[in-house]
């Protein structure tokens, strides 16, 4: 086994080109199974395509492996199996996917995902991360997400059979626990039921779904009292983080917006512990000189990271005041 802690993107893209080599030039096909709680379209590593793999995929052009979206329509386009475990929609289920930015982003790949014939599973409860073909299992604290691969403090663990036999062995199997265990909740019914194996025509009724909950939410917020944030633009940094936290955040952000603070690096961070990541989630986090910034509900013990607390009812000016100087000259 290895371990990497840091710029996981071009391990995870050697892994998975690696793999789709072989299935290129086997005639049996490869299984590729993939668990994630959250998902998106991220981007594979270029750099690491331009290297040795124009020669071991000589079919393929760099737009089919662009993307996580493309290497998987690739594989099965190869000849070759997909399962893809995800958490489910159920806002009763933890960890709650309750981000509507990220849950459209999520659902156009899993459309294109089914469409492709991959085998897409919702999972109830499910928090593991994983990726396993032929002879090598990833596993560790990452989503397959742009953050998780390229921007938050994550770890991976890689397991190759030629090196450690027994230990891939035995995470492959942890890993095929969580698939059987995704399968055996059977077929997605949406609305009523959104775990289990999910169908063509599912997709239309779970965005449907999730757009009437939507709808829901945002009149409640306003209805509270709530104003809407400051309009944003594709220019604004904190345009995607105030898309992303959860509605009663943003008046609270949107004031420390105003206030001069800088756009946070991410929304709903798993904090690290000790090295590893909790089930503790910051409302946002900063990361100047390498150093967690983050604004969550409690102070959480043995948190790498400096931790302000807050409420959403909190004074903004008091929460800009204890950022500034976590933050540096440029808060």
């Amino acid at each position: 086994m290895s371990a990497v802690d840091g710029f996981l993107a071009p391990v995870i893209t050697e892994v998975l080109l690696a793999a789709l080599a072989g299935q290129s030039e086997s005639k049996e096909a490869h299984h590729l199974y993939l668990g994630s709680p959250w998902l998106s379209d991220f981007p594979l590593f270029a750099g690491v395509f331009a290297g040795s793999f124009p020669y071991l995929l000589p079919d393929a052009e760099p737009g089919d492996v662009q993307t996580i979206g493309d290497v998987l329509a690739t594989w099965r386009k190869y000849g070759g199996d997909v399962t893809l475990i995800v958490q489910n929609y159920d806002r009763s289920d933890w960890p709650k996917k309750d981000q509507a930015a990220r849950n459209v982003e999520e659902l156009k790949l899993l459309e294109r995902c089914v469409a492709a014939g991959v085998e897409v599973v919702f999972a109830k409860g499910f928090h593991s991360k994983f990726i396993v073909v032929p002879d090598v299992v990833v596993s560790g604290s990452a989503n397959m997400t742009y953050y998780g691969f390229y921007r938050n403090f994550e770890h991976l663990h890689v397991h190759r059979r030629a090196i450690a036999q027994g230990d891939y062995e035995t995470e492959r199997q942890v890993c095929m626990n969580h698939v059987a265990t995704a399968r055996g909740l059977g077929s997605c019914a949406p609305p009523h039921k959104l775990t289990g194996r999910v169908a063509p025509s599912d997709i239309l009724q779970i965005r449907e779904t999730l757009n009437a909950s939507k709808v829901k939410d945002v009149t409640t917020w306003f209805g509270s009292g709530h104003q809407p944030s400051v309009a944003k633009s594709a220019s604004d940094p904190w345009g995607e983080v105030l898309d992303l936290v959860d509605p009663k955040w943003v008046p609270l952000l949107s004031a420390l917006r105003e206030a001069g603070v800088r756009a946070p690096a991410d929304a709903d961070w798993e904090i690290p512990v000790g090295g590893r990541v909790s089930d503790a989630h910051a409302v946002v986090v900063w990361n100047p000189d390498g150093k967690p910034v983050a604004l969550a509900e409690a102070l959480v013990k043995g948190a790498t990271a400096s931790i302000v607390v807050v409420q959403p009812d909190s004074a903004p000016s008091e929460i800009a005041r204890q950022l500034k100087p976590l933050l540096g000259a440029d808060a």
